[in-house]
């Protein structure tokens, strides 16, 4: 497994690894590095969604199904957001995935089905870093 720190504080890319096959200590190592850079990317994991979900169950029990979007038919734990040419998204506010929850969810996965050349990017935001410098301006806090 190889990982390659993309910012300061915030995601990385682990290559050489297949998220279908994780032996104990591969994911020993891919937990300490989601707790260490928080946004973990992977590139060319094709995972059926039965590999989808075992992959989310090693990272802890399962939400209840997300109350909003629409799911796969056979499997309501895997959400669906699909947007195409012509069917762009109705809305894309920043937001917190589910965070407004008494005890929020401890992750996502995301598999990205088809992912543009250019474009199309995610943005993420490490907003434990945003605290920590915050205490540098306590009349802000």
């Amino acid at each position: 497994m190889k990982i390659a720190p993309l910012g300061n504080t915030l995601g990385a890319q682990i290559d050489n690894i297949d998220l279908s096959q994780l032996s104990e200590a591969e994911f020993a190592a891919l937990y300490q590095a989601f707790l260490r850079y928080k946004v973990l990317f992977f590139r060319d994991q094709p995972l059926s969604t039965d590999d989808h979900v075992a992959l989310a169950k090693r990272f802890g029990e399962l939400e209840p199904p997300h109350p909003f979007f629409p799911h796969l038919p056979d499997n309501d734990q895997v959400v669906v957001i699909e947007t195409s040419r012509g069917n762009p998204p109705s809305q894309s506010y920043w937001h917190t995935d589910m965070t407004w929850q008494a005890v929020p969810p401890k992750c996502s996965i995301l598999h990205a089905q088809y992912v543009p050349q250019h474009g199309g990017d995610t943005i993420w935001c490490d907003m434990a870093a945003v605290w920590a410098d915050l205490t540098e301006f306590p009349h802000l806090i």
